[in-house]
């Protein structure tokens, strides 16, 4: 058997004494930015356009870049969907802070949307909303120490940037002048007052947005309002849900046809070596007025023969069936006594206007040719 080897005893280490695991700080709440996806001045000029709703419609358009909103259906929707929604904050008298929150929430819900959310995410999505914009505070309450400490440094460089600003346009002067010399007054340099300008103006702006920021943090809706804002959206978008969500993920069909039309052109002009003086002009319009007057008197003239010769064969007619008529007289014979006074009569009648008819003639052939001996005298 083999010999046992010594153990060698190893101490444990010495424990470290255990500490309580630290408690995770919550995360800040993400307050919205107030004008994020819709600026103060697109937000005034819609309310100042209520008398005027297509201009209205245009400028809300060209804010939230919506320009084929007149022909694409997708944007036509949104239009409609956010005119509601500024609509109902003026109906509710919501402040302009308020309507600029309510526009950001109403416009992330409608995002989902477009991006086929379910209906149970966007749902979601409006309750963390309402929770967070849900009033705390007053809407008169000032900043806290610790949003003025987080805007000491922005004003301190707004109000540096000033006074760099107003040295260069306003130096100071030297303090031992020369006697009986004016002090030099220095040009300043355009490009330099404008770097400064701007440098101002982005100063002021980071402020402003810091403070806007701060705002939204003081500004939320009371319950009543809240329950208003749900319904609303539960009534516009919620209510259609399926609809907003098939036109905004369904592609629509388009036809398209080509059509060729024929448009009409006028006539190119002459050229100038065509051209006619004042006078060739004056020939031309008599020579043009001459044969429409010729072609007038042409068309009277043959109206009149077609005239002339219609009254004679009606005349012709007129007298082939008075011919007819008497001979069919002649021909007939009485039957009875009555028959026979009455042919009688018409035939004493008959020869009575034969003979007026034959004196008329021949008077009228006399008055013919004394016509004519007159005339011939008076020539």
């Amino acid at each position: 058997m083999g010999e046992e080897q010594p153990v060698e005893e190893v101490a444990a280490p010495a424990e470290e004494p255990q500490t309580a695991p630290k408690e995770e700080e919550p995360a800040p709440v993400d307050y919205r930015q107030l004008w994020q996806y819709l600026s103060k001045e697109a937000q005034e000029e819609f309310y100042t356009l209520t008398d005027t709703p297509d201009d209205q419609a245009k400028a809300l358009a060209t804010a939230l870049e919506l320009s084929g909103y007149q022909g694409v259906t997708r944007e036509a929707v949104q239009l409609d969907f956010y005119t509601y929604v500024l609509t109902f904050a003026a109906e509710q008298k919501f402040g302009a802070e308020q309507t600029s929150i309510l526009f950001g929430i109403c416009y992330e819900v409608f995002g989902l949307i477009q991006k086929a959310s379910s209906f149970a995410d966007t749902t979601s999505h409006l309750q963390k909303c309402v929770l967070e914009v849900c009033k705390i505070k007053s809407e008169e309450a000032g900043f806290t120490q610790a949003q003025l400490d987080d805007l000491a440094p922005l004003q301190q460089a707004v109000a540096d940037a000033e006074q760099e600003l107003e040295l260069l346009r306003h130096p100071p002067e030297p303090e031992t002048p020369a006697k009986g010399k004016p002090p030099p007054e220095e040009e300043i340099d355009p490009e330099v007052e404008a770097g400064l300008v701007a440098k101002v103006e982005a100063a002021q702006k980071e402020v402003a947005k810091l403070e806007d920021k701060f705002k939204a943090m003081n500004i939320g809706f009371n319950p009543i309002q809240l329950q208003k804002v749900t319904d609303f959206m539960v009534s516009t978008v919620f209510t259609n849900y399926k609809m907003y969500t098939y036109v905004f993920t369904q592609e629509q069909e388009h036809v398209k046809q080509d059509i060729t039309v024929q448009v009409e052109s006028a006539f190119p002009p002459p050229p100038l070596a065509e051209a006619l003086t004042t006078e060739e002009m004056d020939e031309y319009k008599q020579k043009l007025a001459d044969e429409a007057a010729a072609a007038e008197a042409e068309r009277v003239r043959l109206e009149e023969e077609a005239a002339a010769q219609k009254a004679a064969e009606e005349e012709a007619e007129a007298q082939r069936i008075k011919e007819e008529e008497e001979a069919e007289l002649r021909k007939r014979k009485p039957k009875d006594l009555d028959e026979a006074v009455e042919h009688a009569v018409a035939m004493r009648l008959l020869e009575e206007k034969e003979k007026l008819q034959a004196e008329y003639a021949a008077r009228e052939e006399q008055l013919l040719e004394k016509i004519k001996i007159i005339e011939g005298k008076l020539t």
